[in-house]
């Protein structure tokens, strides 16, 4: 067995034994929802790829369709977690109010406090949490 040979067989059981673990055990419905995110953003990014470099225009519903689409595979996986747009839309808002606390710039875009930013997101999701049982 020559090296090339020897390391696409390592590789093989590398991932073989990966399988085996079950690491890749995702619940059907949650790797639906995923693989549609990616698809349907593929499908956004086609559509503003067209628009900039072939002059293609598209109506509003075109891109109302694939952003509903996209929305679809969004609430799929928030099904998975327990979650809803809501509860995603006020948790994001709480990260980047917290990001952004005097509005959008260039610098904050870059020098992030992650742990400002997660302790925002926490709180916000125990709010809503709680907001849902009063």
């Amino acid at each position: 067995m020559n090296k090339k040979e020897n390391i696409n067989n390592q590789f093989s059981k590398s991932v073989d034994s990966l399988l085996q673990a079950k690491i890749f055990n995702l619940k059907p419905r949650l790797l639906h929802g995923v693989l549609g995110i990616a698809n349907e953003s593929g499908e956004i990014v086609e559509l503003l790829k067209r628009e900039m470099y072939y002059n293609a225009s598209f109506r509003d519903l075109k891109w109302k369709e694939e952003l509903g689409d996209l929305l679809h595979f969004i609430e799929m996986v928030c099904q998975n977690i327990g979650s809803s747009l809501e509860e995603l839309m006020f948790i994001n808002m709480a990260k980047l109010n917290t990001r952004y606390k005097n509005g959008y710039n260039n610098v904050d875009a870059i020098q992030r406090d992650k742990l400002a930013e997660l302790k925002a997101m926490e709180k916000a999701e125990l709010e809503f949490r709680q907001g849902l049982n009063n």
